[in-house]
């Protein structure tokens, strides 16, 4: 919940995902469960209407990486990369024991370019959004 309020609060933090298509296809908790993770996906990234023009939810956003796109940059994994309000950023790599934290610009670079890769493979913003609505009415409706 605290993760979630740093959304939502006076000077919230910016966030930018790509979550591959299994990610959201992979049932976990049962149908009612999916359908309201998959809803709150949707609310937490707002209308792409209503974030023109009010900026609300412009500080979030969500692109699916589809299964059409095949093989990635990260098929070995999750990772992010961290940006600060002051310092380089950080590249966090995820393995089934720890996180391990990559700080040298040679290291984090490697993971900014995989990630503008990502993004280029990905549905745009608003693709996405109609990607989990039809999702959630083909499987959880």
């Amino acid at each position: 919940m605290a993760r979630q309020a740093a959304l939502t609060r006076d000077e919230p933090i910016s966030i930018s995902c790509i979550l591959d298509e299994a990610t959201l296809r992979r049932v976990v908790g049962g149908p009612d469960i999916m359908r309201g993770q998959l809803q709150h996906l949707l609310d937490v990234t707002g209308e792409q209407d209503h974030v023109a023009m009010t900026g609300e939810h412009d500080h979030v956003a969500i692109q699916v990486l589809p299964f059409e796109a095949g093989a990635h940059a990260a098929v070995d994994g999750p990772f992010q990369v961290l940006h600060f309000p002051a310092g380089p950023p950080v590249a966090v790599v995820e393995t089934k024991m720890t996180s391990l934290y990559l700080e040298e610009d040679g290291d984090v670079d490697r993971y900014v370019s995989a990630l503008d890769t990502l993004r280029t493979k990905a549905l745009d913003r608003r693709a996405t959004r109609r990607f989990i609505e039809q999702l959630i009415k083909d499987c959880y409706t």
